[in-house]
């Protein structure tokens, strides 16, 4: 249901062009045509067994709504530094500074070292420390889960009690569960990667 989305992103990618435009980062594109590598192919050198991390963050800086939203869109005003389950910022800024590194600061290097990422990831997930292999959805759920948390637009979030359902309505139970959900979490993470599925588990 459309009034039932969390927030528009076409404010986002409006300020993006605008503020590219602004600092002539388009022109400089037009201008270097071919003779210039695509922006954001980047690789990432591994840290000792670190490919989890790589993979994840090369799916995650492709997934261009949210690159942009980080390239060129202030999300500093965005940052809830009272949300006790996020990290005041730190985790979310680390991430946008590699983002920046990726597709701005090239420097004809195309191949960068996500140590200070890593570091600030494993301040507040130690199970990701080291340089041991590790599992890579688990990374991506953490991660998505506290950029979301440091970018939670809702300051305050509202006690709601779950309804029991009794599976007669599950469209509106669905509504329902959705709309209570965005009272307590709204940010561009959501707006993304976030939204309901049904599961049945039938027995024989």
């Amino acid at each position: 249901v459309a009034y039932l989305r969390a927030s528009n992103y076409n404010h986002v990618r409006d300020a993006v062009f605008r503020n590219f435009n602004d600092a002539g980062v388009l022109d400089y594109m037009k201008n270097n045509g071919d003779t210039t590598p695509p922006a954001g192919v980047v690789g990432l050198s591994n840290l000792g067994n670190t490919c989890f991390l790589n993979s994840s963050l090369q799916c995650l800086s492709n997934t261009i709504p949210l690159t942009d939203y980080f390239l060129g869109y202030d999300y500093r005003k965005e940052i809830n530094t009272d949300n006790f389950l996020g990290t005041g910022g730190k985790l979310v800024t680390a991430y946008a500074e590699l983002m920046k590194e990726m597709w701005l600061y090239n420097n004809n290097n195309r191949v960068k070292k996500p140590l200070p990422f890593k570091m600030s990831l494993s301040r507040f997930a130690p199970q990701f420390g080291g340089t041991r292999q590790h599992d890579a959805q688990e990374l991506l759920g953490y991660l998505l889960d506290g950029i979301h948390e440091d970018l939670n637009r809702v300051k305050q979030r509202p006690y709601i009690e779950d309804k029991d359902c009794d599976g007669t309505n599950d469209e509106a139970d669905a509504v329902d569960a959705w709309k209570n959900y965005l009272c307590r979490n709204k940010s561009l993470i959501v707006d993304l990667f976030q939204g309901q599925f049904r599961n049945t588990c039938q027995c024989d």
